[in-house]
């Protein structure tokens, strides 16, 4: 409880309106989803262990079934990492799914008035006009928010 309460402090210092809970027993992801849904979350914002080895490429087991089962976005940091949105890289493939991701990274630079690298990596060279097709419809849509793009 210690720790909640430093963070409620922290943000409270930072101007930041901070609630608490706690959670006992139970499969922490699904009362961190279960939180989500009942607070009706924007974005669930959750750790990763710092690991060496093949095992740094993992994300864990509770961040991955947080991702698997969240009602909304999630963002997860890596240990000792810093969040800032100066520049925001996005990725994309023209999928339903990186065009999610598109506009996620639209609305973080909007609200933290960034900047959006955008990149499409296809596996051949036939793939390459779609590949800057891809590119071109982040431009047009960061654009269209008033935000920069850099090249």
């Amino acid at each position: 409880m210690r720790h909640l309460d430093s963070i409620r402090k922290k943000a409270l210092r930072e101007g930041v309106h901070c609630e608490t809970t706690f959670h006992r027993g139970g499969q922490a992801y699904r009362s961190i989803v279960n939180e989500a849904l009942e607070r009706k979350a924007d974005m669930i914002v959750i750790g990763r262990r710092g690991r060496k080895g093949l095992a740094k490429l993992l994300i864990g087991e509770v961040a991955a079934k947080v991702i698997g089962h969240a009602p909304c976005k999630v963002l997860v940091v890596p240990k000792a990492s810093q969040i800032r949105c100066k520049n925001i890289l996005v990725a994309t493939n023209g999928s339903e799914q990186s065009g999610a991701a598109v506009s996620a990274a639209i609305e973080i630079a909007k609200c933290c008035s960034s900047s959006i690298v955008a990149v499409s990596v296809m596996s051949s060279d036939h793939e390459l006009e779609k590949a800057r097709s891809n590119v071109d419809k982040v431009v047009e849509l960061t654009r269209e928010e008033g935000l920069g793009l850099k090249p």
